[in-house]
């Protein structure tokens, strides 16, 4: 008897001790998301212009928060079917606006996207749009929870 209460009180006691962690864990905020700046709306513009340049639709994804972004997979159903249409990419950009609202990062800029189809039948498409980014901290690097308009990666 003797040996299973002291079992009993140690099984308790782990318990209580994970509880008390998972407690202060969730409770603990996250380290707050550092002022988005114009050095970081640049930097996040210069990987979304290098990704479509170099033709690279899964590093232009990475740049997106797929759990923050709202219909996250439609958004790269789209941009899967925008890189199957064209072949090639030429991008520019002026950064108009950089803001933080709460805990995102707001930009702003002037996008300009030329795109070749594929099989050079059709001629190129250009793509002029202010480009609206809604940027999250995710702890390591600023990444796109929003854009719009979202019509810039379609037909």
């Amino acid at each position: 008897m003797r040996l299973r209460c002291s079992r009993s009180r140690e099984i308790l006691l782990a318990l209580t001790v994970l509880l008390s962690v998972l407690v202060i864990a969730t409770a603990s905020p996250l380290p707050n998301a550092p002022e988005f700046t114009e050095h970081d709306a640049l930097g996040v513009l210069q990987h979304v212009g290098d990704a479509l340049e170099n033709g690279n639709e899964r590093s232009l994804l990475s740049n997106f928060d797929a759990d923050r972004m709202p219909d996250y997979p439609v958004f790269r159903d789209q941009v899967h079917a925008f890189f199957q249409k064209y072949e090639s990419f030429r991008v520019s950009y002026q950064v108009q606006q950089v803001a933080t609202e709460g805990t995102n990062g707001v930009l702003l800029s002037d996008f300009t996207l030329d795109a070749r189809p594929t099989g050079g039948e059709l001629p190129d498409v250009r793509k002029q749009v202010q480009l609206r980014l809604v940027l999250a901290w995710n702890g390591k690097a600023w990444k796109i929870a929003d854009l719009s308009p979202r019509e810039l990666f379609g037909s």
